[in-house]
């Protein structure tokens, strides 16, 4: 199995990353799915979405040793019936991941680097952020992004606009680091922290 690692960022939480190498078949033989995830899973159009979907599954299988089913609200936000676990996904390309806490909700994200997405920017880039962000440092503006996405999936609100709603504070873009986001016209007041860690063609990211 490819488990990339398993490791326990704090004792209440849980990050697992798996690098995709199976084929569909591989991945499926050693889960054992309900009714509902069966029917998930025959439902996914193309074999790339079936590898990411059981990817996230076999990883929680690992990260738990057991057999906990992922459910999803109306809003698609995964979540377990008993709330052992608060949970967070996601995948993209070549990885997946799944983040668990037993205190407190959770978000993660997972973006391979492309070779510009400045020129999408202002779909993520907010009038304060764009005062202070280098358009040049691509690394910088996918750690933004991918940030972003951990922040809306921690916060569950579906209303949330990347760029109007959920803003980054000014900070040195290193390999490993921590930023801080603000969530406009919400009564959260809390500054929510995010960890990020870029590796090969990748960032990840995580709700501290």
């Amino acid at each position: 199995m490819s488990t990339a690692y398993i490791k326990t960022p704090t004792e209440n939480s849980i990050l697992g990353l798996w690098h995709i190498n199976e084929s569909v078949q591989e991945l499926l033989a050693s889960l054992r799915l309900s009714e509902n995830e069966r029917h998930t899973f025959e439902s996914k159009k193309n074999d790339a979405r079936k590898k990411e979907w059981l990817a996230c599954r076999n990883l929680l299988k690992a990260m738990t040793a057991g057999d906990l089913e992922i459910k999803y609200d109306s809003n698609g936000r995964p979540y377990f019936d008993d709330k052992v676990f608060e949970i967070s996904i996601s995948h993209s390309a070549e990885y997946a991941c799944v983040y668990l806490n037993n205190k407190k909700p959770v978000g993660v994200d997972i973006q391979k680097i492309k070779p510009a997405i400045s020129t999408g920017s202002d779909f993520f880039l907010s009038q304060e952020e764009n005062k202070w962000v280098d358009k040049e440092d691509n690394l910088m503006l996918h750690i933004i992004w991918s940030g972003k996405e951990s922040a809306f999936k921690y916060c569950g609100i579906m209303d949330l606009d990347l760029k109007k709603d959920i803003h980054i504070s000014n900070f040195t873009r290193n390999q490993i680091g921590i930023i801080e986001v603000t969530i406009l016209n919400y009564d959260l007041k809390d500054k929510i922290l995010i960890n990020y860690e870029c590796f090969d063609d990748y960032v990840l990211t995580r709700t501290v």
